[in-house]
C-alpha cells in the first residue's frame, strides 16, 4: 500500500479539510492547531511553498462591508465588527471587510442550528 498521497487524494482530503474547518467557523468552534497545520501542510504539499499564485488565478471572492454584512445577517453592524473573527474578516484600514460567501454560510449556519448570536 502506498505511503503518498496521489494527485487525486490529495485534493479529497484538502477539500474535506477545508470544509471541516468552515463548519466549525459557522458555529463558532475553535480549529485545532494539529487540523490548522495539517491542512498546511497538505496546501504546501499540493502546491509548493505559496499556494497563493494558484488561488489568484480563481475568480476574486466577493466582498461585502459591515453594513451589507449586518443587512445578510439580520443583525447590527455593531454586532457584525463583534463577529469579525468568526466571520473571517480583515480590516482595511478602518473598515472591516468580508467574504460574501462566508457571510451567507453563517447566516445559514445560524438557521440550521437554532442559534442567535
Amino acid at each position: 500500500m502506498p505511503t503518498t498521497l496521489d494527485t487525486a487524494q490529495t485534493k479529497v482530503a484538502l477539500w474535506v479539510l477545508a470544509e471541516f474547518k468552515r463548519r466549525r467557523r459557522i458555529v463558532g468552534q475553535p480549529i485545532p492547531a494539529a487540523v490548522a497545520d495539517l491542512h498546511t501542510h497538505l496546501l504546501m504539499s499540493a502546491c509548493g511553498p505559496s499556494p497563493e499564485p494558484a488561488r489568484a488565478q480563481s475568480k476574486p471572492a466577493e466582498q461585502v462591508d459591515t453594513l451589507q454584512a449586518a443587512d445578510l445577517l439580520g443583525i447590527t453592524p455593531r454586532h457584525v465588527r463583534r463577529l469579525a473573527r468568526d466571520l473571517d474578516g480583515q480590516r482595511i484600514g478602518r473598515q472591516w471587510v468580508f467574504n460574501r460567501t462566508t457571510v451567507i454560510d453563517y447566516a445559514q449556519g445560524r438557521t440550521h442550528h437554532g442559534t442567535t448570536h
